[in-house]
């Protein structure tokens, strides 16, 4: 298994049928809060520099994900944060350390930009 970061444009191809998978497994109440993912808002976030992408990579096919959010935190505006927004791995690769690793690789790739 690698990881890497990936811009939304890279991303959406390799990561965007694993939304529905993510969604059908662990959604509640399917019938009134269908998927929608709001592709302009993870654009307008990307755009401002925000927006951090990580995939699990199984050969050339994308197997799980996380997306975070970067952000300066409003009363210390010198430290630099990250929310995770969304992480999913598929359930044929998690009990294997897998998901601990892509969280990790994200961690460290995040706290490397301070």
């Amino acid at each position: 298994m690698e990881f890497s970061r990936q811009s939304l444009q890279d991303a959406l191809p390799a990561i965007q049928h694993l939304f529905t998978q993510h969604w059908e497994e662990l959604a509640n109440d399917k019938e009134t809060v269908p998927l929608d993912v709001d592709y302009e808002f993870y654009q307008k976030v990307e755009e401002a520099g925000l927006l951090r992408i990580y995939v699990a990579w199984d050969g050339l096919e994308a197997v799980g994900y996380t997306i975070w959010v970067v952000y300066r935190h409003p009363r210390y505006k010198s430290l630099l944060m990250a929310k995770d927004e969304i992480f999913w791995l598929h359930p044929s690769y998690r009990k294997s350390g897998n998901g601990v690793a892509l969280f990790s690789f994200s961690e460290q790739a995040l706290r490397s930009e301070g």
